[in-house]
């Protein structure tokens, strides 16, 4: 397990567990220093890794704007290649839009949005290509969630 990284304003935490990246942002809106502080935290998990290939994004409130989430995915793009990405959110609306524009993503990672309540589902589906301790993994995620000022149980 790695080092758990956080952006200074306390906004966004993230840790890697095997080959999967476990994020968590707070409630507070994602200002774009915090998102590059972010984008450099990601580019040193997943350089220091042998292999990342999915991130688990817990946002039970808030998202990127378009243009930060452009920024955070060409990040990425430059790093390793990710195959699939599971956001955890409250928002139905959100939770609709992602799986619309999924239906039209001809390249890129597979994605799909569960309901926070559902994070064990959003881990099973994102264990089918990625490899990690699916024991360590909801723990994980309870910590990173905690770095970023918020509460939530796993079980």
């Amino acid at each position: 397990m790695t080092e758990l990284k956080r952006t200074r304003d306390g906004c966004q935490a993230l840790r890697a567990e095997g080959e999967l990246i476990i994020a968590a942002t707070s409630e507070k809106p994602m200002t774009d220093e915090a998102v590059d502080e972010f984008i450099v935290h990601l580019g040193a998990l997943m350089n220091g890794r042998s292999a990342i290939t999915a991130i688990l994004q817990y946002s039970p409130t808030q998202s990127p704007n378009a243009l930060q989430r452009k920024r955070m995915m060409e990040a990425q793009a430059m790093n390793q290649p990710i195959k699939r990405i599971a956001i955890l959110t409250q928002s139905k609306i959100v939770r609709g839009a992602v799986t619309a524009l999924a239906w039209f993503a001809k390249s890129g990672p597979q994605t799909r949005a569960f309901s926070i309540d559902r994070h064990a589902d959003a881990l099973k589906w994102l264990s089918e290509t990625a490899r990690f301790d699916r024991v360590a993994a909801p723990a994980v995620l309870k910590e990173v969630t905690s770095a970023v000022g918020l509460t939530m149980t796993t079980t």
